[in-house]
């Protein structure tokens, strides 16, 4: 093995007690672990400090049998991530330094309560090529982007390997995944796929899932929530996102809440508007009593037509509380106001409803009732489709997650920003901030100043949320508060350029900021960012 290496072991649980101890080739002890798994299967890394090159040897010291599920070992002539604390810092577009640090991440968080580790990808594009299923097995691992734009995770699958457990760009199987200002992207060629195109961007097999300014880009089966336990209670958060797609684009089972997202409906055919396009396929289990809510979301239709959700299976649940429809007058009719798909694909809907759905002008659309009759074969259930202000006020985050405080893990941390004397310091409490340097990423620090001797230089700090989430940019002589507003007055602030495309933060220059305040009233301002 060449120095900088490592070597990563799949062990078992049925091993016996004793040490995996690393030796370079002049017989010096490089790392150890415990060679009996915690959980059987686990990884773990022998991490290769040494720059020598030449044969290492792993000696089991242990006096019963030893067993292993995998060994491989990594050959790099030099490290794909640095290490600052607990972040992992990728080289930008480096995919085996994606790849590394998410090796490293998973070894060392199989426990459940194993410390957050963060792993910061600065702006480019991380192609993995035809891979699939690259998977984050590990516990409270945070992958945080540098833009929601310009940061890119992707994959191409094979046409041939289509299906919608085989294509995923990531496969989350932990616990308390953490995603921030990045785009996955699924780009299986859907229009030559044919009749099925199942590309999925996240298939996620884990619990408390959160997405924070995550666009994802695909066609079919976009988001797949993807409950392990029988009784599906597994929770999934969404806030600020923008997922694309055509077909079931988000589906399964669950408690997912999407929190103030764009939903983009693709068109059917490449270059046209054409074909209907189903937003939801809810495979929702007893255990879960919501399923999929989506709350303050905005829909943009670039097909001909769309239905807000169709019943896959279990107790399909789904519910669209103050959504703005951008092209009301797509929504599916089926000959009257159906707005969800009635026919299901394995059972009828279980509960489908909606609430206070409005045009792009605010102007409600919702009708004052809708009775839809679901039915699946000779089976059918009926049901009022349209909520009172009463019943759409259960659907709140608190009563969704009420033992999951998940707006207070997506807060960002505000800070106030001077530069003088060669120097940048900054107020603020988080634990970690980040310094960039003309837009490109030049360090972590955990202090309050950064020394900035580049006069022409403009230099801006993020300060990190408690899972690695980065504020927005701040520069000297500004701070993250934009006005005097308390946070706790807004429901749904949403930036946007003066062509009106929404934007995952301000961008520089002049930006167009909306607030959605808790009465429901709007308030538009202007905000600089210089």
């Amino acid at each position: 093995m060449g120095g900088k290496g490592y070597v990563k072991l799949g062990l078992c649980n049925y091993s016996s007690d004793g040490n995996l101890t690393l030796t370079d080739p002049n017989g010096s002890v490089v790392a150890s672990v415990s060679a009996k798994a915690a959980k059987d299967g686990s990884a773990v890394i022998l991490e290769n400090t040494s720059d020598v090159s030449g044969t290492y040897t792993v000696t089991f010291d242990g006096s019963g049998a030893f067993y292993l599920h995998s060994l491989s070992i990594v050959n790099m002539s030099q490290l794909a991530f640095t290490k600052e604390g607990d972040w992992f810092v990728v080289e930008p577009g480096s995919v085996s330094g994606l790849i590394c640090a998410l090796e490293y991440a998973n070894a060392s968080n199989v426990a459940s309560d194993a410390a957050n580790v963060r792993i910061f990808l600065p702006d480019g594009i991380y192609d993995l090529g035809e891979t699939v299923l690259t998977n984050i097995s590990g516990n409270n691992i945070s992958i945080i982007g540098q833009s929601m734009d310009k940061t890119i995770v992707r994959n191409a699958p094979l046409i041939e390997n289509e299906g919608i457990g085989s294509t995923a760009t990531f496969l989350i199987t932990g616990k308390n995944t953490y995603f921030q200002d990045l785009t996955i992207q699924n780009a299986l060629d859907y229009y030559k796929a044919g009749s099925a195109g199942r590309a999925v961007c996240i298939q996620d097999k884990g619990d408390r899932t959160i997405c924070k300014n995550v666009k994802m880009l695909s066609y079919q089966d976009t988001y797949y929530s993807n409950p392990q336990s029988k009784a599906g209670t597994e929770k999934y958060y969404w806030e600020d996102c923008e997922i694309h797609g055509v077909v079931d684009y988000i589906c399964g089972g669950g408690d997912v809440y999407f929190n103030r997202c764009l939903l983009v409906n693709e068109s059917r055919k490449q270059g046209e508007k054409n074909g209907e396009v189903v937003i939801a396929a809810p495979y929702t289990d007893e255990g879960s009593q919501f399923g999929y809510v989506f709350n303050n979301c905005t829909v943009e239709n670039l097909a001909s037509s769309f239905s807000f959700a169709r019943a896959w299976g279990g107790k399909p649940r789904c519910a669209y509380i103050n959504t703005k429809l951008n092209q009301p007058d797509e929504l599916t009719t089926s000959g009257k106001v159906m707005r969800f798909t009635v026919e299901g694909m394995n059972v009828p809907a279980d509960k489908f409803v909606e609430y206070n759905s409005v045009d792009a002008n605010g102007n409600v659309v919702s009708p004052a009732s809708n009775v839809v009759p679901f039915v699946k074969g000779d089976v059918k259930n009926e049901m009022e489709t349209i909520l009172t202000a009463e019943q759409a006020a259960a659907y709140a985050i608190s009563n969704v997650f009420a033992d999951w405080d998940v707006e207070a893990i997506t807060a960002q941390k505000k800070i106030t920003v001077a530069q003088a004397d060669g120097k940048l310091t900054w107020t603020g409490d988080a634990d970690a901030y980040a310094v960039f340097k003309d837009g490109v990423f030049e360090a972590f620090t955990t202090a309050t100043e950064y020394d900035a001797p580049d006069a022409e230089a403009k230099y801006s700090v993020r300060a990190a949320n408690i899972r690695g989430g980065l504020c927005q940019d701040t520069f000297a002589g500004e701070t993250t508060d934009l006005d005097e507003v308390e946070a706790s007055e807004v429901v749904s602030p949403a930036f946007f350029s003066l062509s009106g495309a929404r934007l995952a933060q301000p961008q520089h220059g002049l930006n167009i900021m909306v607030r959605t305040y808790a009465n429901g009233t709007k308030k538009a301002s202007r905000v600089v960012v210089k």
